[in-house]
């Protein structure tokens, strides 16, 4: 485990309150990016963006410029994708406009929420989701507690579909914290046990 390559990063990172904390006060938001993987050193970072917008070249372009060579990336598929499975065109456009920092993707990964119920229907859409976006190692964030079950479990593993390892807060009915490997690989998303946090899961 020692030669096991490690990332560690953030989702997102343009926060107006790292202001002063983790970057400077004046520095202007174009260099950011520069700033979290260079000057930090930071070795990951989640496209989150793309939850809500699809990924354009003009957009990925400027990100793989001003990233560090050594930053590599994983994508947060459009939310969209969780309701209804895109089409071919639909998902090649997607793919294309992460063409600047396709050889910095290490994976894609979809989130759905609590209301993502587990049965066989849902499962046959992640599965379909997965052959959709087959170039890349394919993570699922499950939040529903229910999905954590052998059976589940296995279906998942068996069809090459990882499962992020989420820290939620002790919150009843999200997912436990479930560490498994998908060919050697883990992908692990850290949330944190803020009191705020857990107000924001009792209002949704």
């Amino acid at each position: 485990y020692d030669e096991t390559p490690v990332y560690v990063g953030t989702a997102g990172y343009k926060f107006d309150d790292w202001l002063g904390t983790f970057y400077p006060n004046d520095i202007p938001n174009e260099n950011m990016l520069k700033f979290y993987s260079r000057e930090k050193g930071l070795s990951f970072l989640e496209l989150t963006f793309t939850f809500y917008n699809d990924p354009t070249p003009e957009i990925t372009s400027n990100i793989a410029e001003n990233a560090s060579d050594e930053l590599s990336i994983s994508v947060r598929l459009n939310k969209r994708f969780l309701k209804e499975l895109p089409q071919k065109e639909d998902a090649d456009k997607f793919r294309e406009g992460l063409e600047p920092i396709y050889d910095r993707t290490k994976a894609y990964f979809a989130d759905f929420y609590n209301g993502f119920t587990p049965s066989r229907g849902n499962l046959e859409h992640i599965f379909r989701l997965r052959d959709t976006f087959n170039d890349r190692p394919f993570f699922v964030e499950l939040a529903n507690r229910g999905w954590y079950k052998q059976r589940f479990l296995e279906d998942l593993k068996k069809n090459n579909i990882g499962i992020v390892c989420a820290d939620y807060p002790p919150t009843s009915g999200l997912a436990p914290f479930f560490v498994q490997a998908f060919n050697n690989m883990g992908y692990f998303r850290l949330y944190g046990h803020s009191p705020e946090w857990e107000c924001q899961l009792e209002k949704a």
